[in-house]
């Protein structure tokens, strides 16, 4: 995350603040690599700009990129139930672009997970998992299997009658 953090760095160094289209990429790598580092006040500063971005380009897969960002950034600041509600809304939003709608379902599930919605997490994540086995994507495949491995293995904690009740409230 280190290095991709910079490199994004550089990529809007480079890149006026006018030239808003080309900033995003780089700006959702940021977001995405300051929040893997725990570094939540950084990654919320270059989730401005790229809400901004967003708001003024306005197209739904732009739109959904954004709350996908919005989840990730809600997840690194411990905030499970806002990480639900961009993850969910970024679902919506990328239902044209499987792969992105699969790296949402991630992010979903991990939200879940964190709200000790385990069953529900299991199914995020075995949605992901079947999204990127159609897609051939190896190694985001391998990402959701560990993640719906980790919600199963949280549901069986949990027990099923526990885990089912609190599942039903949402």
């Amino acid at each position: 995350p280190a290095d991709a953090a910079d490199a994004a760095e550089r990529v809007l160094r480079r890149l006026p603040p006018a030239d808003v289209l080309g900033r995003v990429p780089a700006l959702e790598l940021l977001v995405r690599a300051r929040a893997e580092l725990g570094r939540v006040d950084e990654a919320r500063a270059a989730f401005e700009e790229l809400e901004r971005a967003g708001a003024l380009l306005g197209t739904p897969y732009l739109l959904g990129r954004v709350r996908l960002a919005a989840g990730r950034l809600a997840l690194a600041a411990g905030d499970h139930e806002e990480a639900r509600r961009a993850s969910e809304d970024a679902i919506d939003r990328l239902s044209a672009a499987p792969y992105d709608a699969a790296v949402a379902r991630l992010s979903l599930a991990r939200a879940l997970l964190g709200l000790r919605r385990s069953d529900s997490a299991a199914a995020a994540a075995r949605a992901a998992r079947d999204a990127f086995a159609a897609l051939g994507a190896v190694r985001e495949l391998g990402a959701a299997e560990a993640l719906l491995a980790a919600a199963e293995d949280a549901s069986g904690a949990l027990g099923s009658g526990a885990s089912g009740a609190h599942d039903a409230r949402s």
